[in-house]
């Protein structure tokens, strides 16, 4: 599973009120919990010069930050220059790795899968614009623009179905190794739920490609691991590769860690087109080797060479249509990273890291494969990797930038909401902190996100941009079906809305969770002073304490709801465990204690309260009963991860 994910962000605020610090505490802890953030930092030691220095480089880290194993390609459209294997495949037999190795490579798969449906498309079996409910009208697809826009083949093939992302739970699978995708989706009984109209925006999701998995076995009438077997893999020479856990594999496969060098299980997940492909590092060498000599390997046109030059290449979204068509497309994702474009992919799940990426236009690519999930050290060997690459590579020279009117630029400024996310679990966070206001200043266009600066844009056309340190489009501004301004990076999806919902959304999230937080040092204060006051039998006491006790309990029920959650192990976040029981219980009981911290406050007005205490219980009833609704709306409270 590699994760739709979106604007990640580190946010640190400083500030001297305890109670503002006590809420941003809470807030991080839902971030933390809910969305994916990653932080990677890396000290720069220069960029290695040769493969010796890079061995080097591997080495030092590799014994820094005692990773089990990792093995790393570097290919040419020539040839595979260098294969190196550092480490352990299995620490506690101190078995080595080997070129032949297996890795669970998890999304790597999906890349599979899409040559695949090439293969299919050169051999005139399939439309990929045929609407999915054609071939398998045997899916519930839940779809409210069904008669004018259909999920289609394409839109699998390019994560532009607009399904949500798989949850947790699609990642483990303890009953069937060998479960066929249909089977998976009946086990996942949900809907395939549309959110928007389909062939619109990307938005990444593992579910849309086991359908595709299941598009793939009608059309062909074998289990897509056969297909792909016999006419992706066999042909490019993956000899000891397997979409099964077969003996060999078995005999081969690596044994998988977790981020601190705990084995972790061999576990299955219900999206297996799109994660199950067990491959080496000679093996996937040999398949970016095929990719980067467009098709061939070996004297065999695997695939036709205007068939590759489709990978990487979108069709579907808005932003392609108006021109901006780098994106993801059968398998492989296209990003531009300063001044070069990289295709290709990654992957994570339980026990393994991969990524193999290739810039086509200089010929060259690399292969980074790990037997842990998440180990400290990873990123600075695939940053060393790319290094090495990319050093005597002379990047290509900046476009010459478009001289436009502040009249057409001052069209693009305005707020523009975050309308793409992965997992719609998250946008409750998104709709707060994840959209972008676009300003003029000084004929130039700035984007500014939530607490962070703002960043010039520079013109390539009329409607196209990118940052100065880019040397090609990356971002466009269009239209959508709606008339709608849209602001689209390579990833994401904005829609123009009026300010008024930035600043409302903020005030009222944030205004909410300061009152709902605020209960916990206020109970520090009034709990104290009602005890002393009781023990001398003062009578100047508060007259109804459900009015006080209430919402304090509501508020640390929700609390204590986040905070189980800090800590677990990918595989503890999948499963069925007391941690995830107690947010589920917890989440659901905020709900109707919110209702009665509202009703009490409100039976308050009969019982002689002072007016103070009164207004303040009401402001932090009100609160918590709209911040239930929200969270609720946004499925939030009563999430299961291990069923969902």
């Amino acid at each position: 599973m590699t994760a739709q994910v979106v604007n990640n962000k580190e946010v640190i605020v400083v500030e001297k009120s305890r109670l503002w610090l006590l809420m941003i505490a809470l807030l991080c802890i839902v971030l933390c919990c809910l969305s994916q953030i990653s932080i990677a930092s890396s000290e720069d030691s220069g960029a290695p010069q040769s493969i010796d220095e890079l061995k080097v480089r591997i080495d030092s880290l590799m014994a820094e930050y005692e990773l089990p194993g990792i093995g790393v390609a570097i290919v040419s459209k020539d040839s595979i220059e260098w294969i190196g294997c550092f480490g352990y495949a299995n620490l506690e037999t101190g078995e080595p790795i080997t070129e032949n190795t297996l890795f669970r490579v998890e999304s790597c798969t999906k890349s599979f899968l899409g040559l695949g449906f090439l293969k299919l498309m050169e051999d005139g079996k399939i439309d990929i614009n045929t609407p999915v409910r054609e071939i398998v009208p045997d899916i519930d697809i839940r779809n409210r623009w069904v008669d004018t826009h259909p999920v289609r083949v394409i839109h699998l093939l390019e994560q532009t179905s607009s399904f949500d992302d798989i949850s947790p739970s699609w990642m483990v699978n303890t009953i069937d190794p060998d479960m066929p995708p249909k089977r998976a989706l009946e086990l996942k009984a949900e809907p395939m739920k549309v959110r928007w109209q389909p062939g619109t925006r990307y938005s990444y999701s593992g579910r849309g490609f086991t359908l595709a998995g299941y598009v793939m076995e009608k059309i062909t009438g074998q289990r897509y691991e056969d297909y792909v077997t016999e006419n992706i893999l066999i042909p490019i020479g993956m000899t000891n590769s397997s979409l099964r856990v077969t003996e060999k594999a078995k005999q081969l496969l690596a044994q998988g860690y977790d981020k601190k060098n705990v084995p972790m299980p061999y576990m299955e997940g219900y999206d297996r087109p799109a994660s199950s492909l067990l491959t080496s590092t000679k093996d996937i060498a040999l398949f970016l080797n095929c990719i980067l000599n467009r098709g061939k390997i070996g004297g065999r046109q695997v695939l036709r060479e205007e068939s590759i030059d489709r990978l990487g290449v979108v069709t579907t979204t808005d932003a392609a249509r108006a021109g901006l068509t780098l994106g993801y497309t059968f398998g492989v994702g296209a990003s531009h990273s300063e001044t070069f474009t990289w295709r290709g992919h990654s992957g994570g799940g339980i026990g393994f890291l991969s990524e193999y990426y290739y810039i086509k236009d200089e010929g060259i690519g690399y292969v980074v494969l790990c037997n842990a999930f998440s180990p400290p050290g990873y990123m600075e060997i695939t940053d060393a990797v790319t290094e090495y690459i990319i050093h005597d590579i002379e990047p290509a020279h900046e476009p010459p930038p478009v001289t436009l009117s502040a009249e057409q630029l001052r069209q693009y400024t305005g707020y523009f909401q975050f309308k793409n996310p992965r997992q719609q679990l998250t946008q409750f966070v998104n709709i707060i902190i994840g959209g972008v206001t676009i300003s003029l200043k000084n004929d130039t266009l700035y984007t500014q996100w939530f607490m962070e600066g703002k960043k010039p844009l520079i013109p390539v056309s009329s409607n196209t941009f990118r940052r100065p340190d880019q040397n090609r489009a990356t971002r466009i501004f269009t239209t959508n079906s709606t008339g709608e301004m849209v602001y689209a990076p390579l990833r994401e999806y904005y829609v123009r809305t009026g300010h008024w919902k930035l600043y409302t959304y903020i005030a009222l999230f944030f205004g909410a969770w300061i009152f709902m937080i605020s209960t916990i040092p206020y109970a520090l204060v009034w709990i104290p002073i009602h005890l002393v006051k009781k023990f001398k039998g003062n009578d100047n006491r508060c007259k109804y304490l459900p009015m006080r006790t209430m919402p304090l309990i509501t508020v640390l029920t929700l609390t204590a709801g986040f905070m189980v959650l800090i800590g677990q192990s990918m595989l503890g976040v999948c499963q069925l465990s007391w941690q995830n029981v107690v947010n589920y219980v917890f989440t659901l009981l905020f709900v109707p204690f919110s209702a009665l911290s509202l009703l009490f406050t409100i039976l308050s007005f009969r019982k002689p309260v002072k007016k103070f205490a009164r207004i303040y219980a009401l402001l932090v009833s009100i609160s918590l009963v709209g911040m239930s609704v929200y969270l609720s709306w946004y499925g939030v409270i009563g999430f299961r991860n291990w069923a969902d």
